[in-house]
């Protein structure tokens, strides 16, 4: 729906949530206080946002039950290598069923981002110290340059959230596709990684479910069996592994 439509009270059914989710993918309207105090009467209802790309800016604007000290100077927009994690909490919510390997939310080229040790990929992250004293959950920090070992101080995912319902966000997703760069083949949908997907449905309440010789397997809010593991994994699961 448009900003319009959130302004004009979309969101909202007889003062309850029209709907169980809402995902914020840039941040037009964050300025405007009917856009603003819209999502804020969402998520005081009970509705659960997740915020994504540059729509983490909407953070800084919000004045809810969950969300209320983050101001605009404490978010920022940061160029990379590639958008993966490290420092991440694998016992975070937003990670769960993820393996430690995983790493990127998504990959840049099939958007028009170069791979660059300069950095091209984009990012919207916030300070974790900001974001840990307004009760914010980290799932991961931002890798800044090409070492898996290098811990910066920016939060590129994480929550603040009761239960699972609040604001959650995910600084690198899907932006907008860059077209100085050639992607002759468009946006393609594999530019969102597996663990970038697994973190939007967990954010989201649910689940993926996929077939592998013949039997589902699912990820997300339930946990994978034994079974269903050794199924998806077969090469990196060892007998006894949980």
């Amino acid at each position: 729906m448009s900003v319009a439509d959130v302004q004009n009270g979309a969101l909202l059914d007889d003062g309850q949530p029209a709907y169980d989710n809402l995902v914020v993918i840039h941040n037009e309207g964050a300025t405007d206080a009917a856009y603003t105090d819209a999502l804020d009467a969402f998520v005081d209802a009970g509705g659960n946002i997740l915020l994504t790309d540059s729509g983490v800016h909407v953070l800084a604007h919000l004045d809810n039950e969950h969300v209320s000290d983050i101001a605009e100077g404490d978010i920022h927009d940061e160029t990379v290598f590639s958008v993966a994690m490290n420092a991440y909490e694998d016992s975070h919510p937003l990670r769960e069923n993820a393996r430690p390997i995983q790493r990127e939310l998504y990959t840049p080229a099939p958007v028009g981002y170069p791979v660059s040790t300069e950095g091209d990929a984009p990012a919207t992250v916030v300070d974790v110290d900001v974001f840990q004293s307004a009760d914010g959950d980290s799932a991961g920090r931002l890798m800044t340059i090409p070492d898996r070992d290098t811990v910066s101080d920016l939060v590129v995912a994480g929550s603040i959230h009761d239960n699972g319902t609040g604001v959650h966000i995910v600084g690198g997703l899907l932006p907008p596709a860059f077209q100085e760069q050639l992607h002759p083949f468009g946006m393609l949908n594999h530019s969102v990684s597996f663990l970038g997907y697994l973190m939007v449905t967990n954010a989201l309440g649910h689940n993926q479910r996929r077939v592998v010789d013949g039997e589902e397997v699912t990820f997300g809010e339930t946990i994978l069996t034994e079974e269903q593991a050794q199924a998806y994994y077969p090469d990196a699961m060892e007998d006894g592994d949980e």
